[in-house]
């Protein structure tokens, strides 16, 4: 988490970012509708970074670890964003994409606990759902130890 910071500097985002931040690889209607949605409940205008340059603004490396770093709510369909969501312990929902990597999201979430973070729909999401960052730190310290004495490991 530092080190990813250290390097974000004095980064800065657009002047209107309000905390909502959503990293979208394959945008489509129904994630717009999901955006826009979150958007009302926590009222806040989202900042949206996709790769369909029509639909967002584009963000350096260092202003995307920054807009995650400081969110109150990210939403993607990105294994990455993610994985930054729980190194920065900032709520998330990630949004199924069939296409792209759902297996690897959902391996990654499972290893925490974190599978009903995912959602299809905008009727899947749940206010009152909040991540336990305690046991998630915990789970990502155990996880941290042993990938280290595997490469300890397998390197002796």
């Amino acid at each position: 988490k530092t080190d990813y910071l250290s390097v974000v500097g004095n980064e800065t985002l657009p002047s209107d970012y309000e905390g909502l931040f959503c990293y979208v690889l394959d945008i489509d209607q129904n994630k717009l509708d999901i955006i826009e949605n979150v958007s009302s409940i926590l009222n806040k205008k989202a900042l949206i970074a996709t790769t369909d340059s029509n639909q967002c603004c584009f963000l350096r490396v260092t202003q995307w670890i920054k807009a995650i770093s400081e969110s109150q709510m990210v939403i993607t369909d990105s294994f990455h964003g993610a994985v930054f969501c729980i190194i920065f312990n900032k709520p998330f929902w990630v949004v199924a994409n069939q296409e792209r990597g759902l297996d690897r999201l959902t391996s990654l979430l499972g290893e925490f606990g974190l599978e009903d973070r995912i959602i299809s729909q905008v009727y899947d999401i749940k206010q009152s759902q909040l991540i336990n960052w305690e046991k998630v730190n915990a789970t990502k310290r155990a996880l941290r130890k042993k990938s280290i004495e595997f490469l300890l490991e397998s390197l002796s």
